[in-house]
């Protein structure tokens, strides 16, 4: 649609999307799940589709106008409290260090390159957004599918079989005290099948 691409810059391959002053804006962010959950923006009357959209709890995020926003596309906002980065955010737990560390190679790269333009002061000329938006496009290609598999495993992956391989499970505080909850839950659950079950023996006798 018109209004989705409008504000969206395509730079080198790369969507770019930014406020005068760079910071992650209501409009910005509005944007951004357009292009991002394009299938799900598209069909919020339909009674049966729904998201869950999993983000660290910015005030943006937070933000009364953006919790409405999601909501009339059925989209479910999932906050990660404060201090948890190291624990359920998987972008920062497997993919933006080998992201970051290629895109600062590229940077040292450019800084360090001979014959570099300089300001009077001596200082180098801040690159184009042209260049930038390859460096990220290039940096981008160091990420691979597994990866993206294994951070959702290390995150999110609660109440499966991979759960003993998340960084929550692992954590020297909030592990024990998760894993007490998961298996108070199963013996919860356990019991009623078992009441269940004297149930159809009483019932068939």
């Amino acid at each position: 649609a018109k209004d989705e691409t409008a504000g969206v810059d395509q730079i080198e391959g790369v969507e770019v999307m930014h406020s005068p002053k760079a910071w992650s804006t209501h409009k910005v962010l509005t944007k951004w799940v357009q292009r991002a959950l394009p299938r799900i923006s598209r069909q919020s009357t339909r009674r049966t589709r729904y998201a869950a959209l999993v983000w660290d709890a910015a005030q943006t995020h937070r933000s009364k106008a953006m919790k409405q926003y999601l909501a009339t596309r059925r989209i479910h906002q999932v906050m990660i409290p404060g201090r948890c980065t190291s624990t359920l955010q998987g972008m920062n737990l497997v993919i933006m260090r080998p992201f970051k560390a290629a895109l600062t190679r590229q940077t040292e790269a450019f800084l360090n390159r001979p014959g570099g333009a300089r300001t009077p002061a001596g200082n180098p000329v801040k690159p184009a957004l042209e260049e930038v938006c390859r460096w990220v496009r290039e940096a981008w290609k160091g990420v691979s599918v597994e990866m993206v598999q294994t951070a959702l495993e290390r995150s999110y992956g609660l109440r499966t079989p991979n759960f003993a391989r998340t960084a929550i499970y692992r954590h020297h505080l909030l592990g024990p005290v998760v894993r007490d909850l998961l298996e108070a839950e199963e013996r919860v659950e356990e019991l009623v099948a078992a009441d269940f079950e004297d149930e159809s023996k009483v019932e068939q006798a």
